[in-house]
């Protein structure tokens, strides 16, 4: 929504929890890979506007995204917005893990940029061993 995404290394990725909008039993057959729980639809369609009008409020930048997550942090688990940001997020997350495991291309990408870190860490601990 904000016109960019994280890529990150899942680790355990087979082992990761996979949402779909329909029961594993509804139209799974023939799928490698099945869904293990469903997306809370009916949560992210009845606070749609709250999640949209947050968006925008980081978009424009009128309040930075850490200090809306703090507060939303200091809410209860059971707030409606964390639990529509979660719903939302399970979507983001599961596409994520099907492209992941699907594209050769983002797992080559991923881990080259991880080892570039590791490689930068490791360079600069070396140098204040010295």
């Amino acid at each position: 929504m904000l016109g960019f995404f994280f890529a990150p290394r899942i680790k355990g990725v087979g082992k990761q929890t996979l949402y779909a909008f329909k029961p594993r039993n509804q139209g799974a057959e023939g799928w490698t890979i099945c869904p293990d729980k469903t997306i809370n639809e009916a949560m992210i369609l009845e606070n749609w506007d709250y999640l949209l009008r947050l968006v925008a409020t980081i978009k424009l930048k009128e309040n930075t995204a850490s200090d809306i997550f703090r507060r939303l942090n200091s809410y209860s688990r059971q707030h409606a917005l964390y639990q529509t940001m979660k719903a939302f997020g399970q979507i983001i997350k599961s596409l994520f893990i099907l492209c992941y495991i699907d594209d050769l291309a983002l797992r080559q990408a991923v881990e080259k940029q991880l080892n570039k870190v590791e490689l930068a860490n490791r360079f600069a601990r070396a140098r204040g061993c010295r």
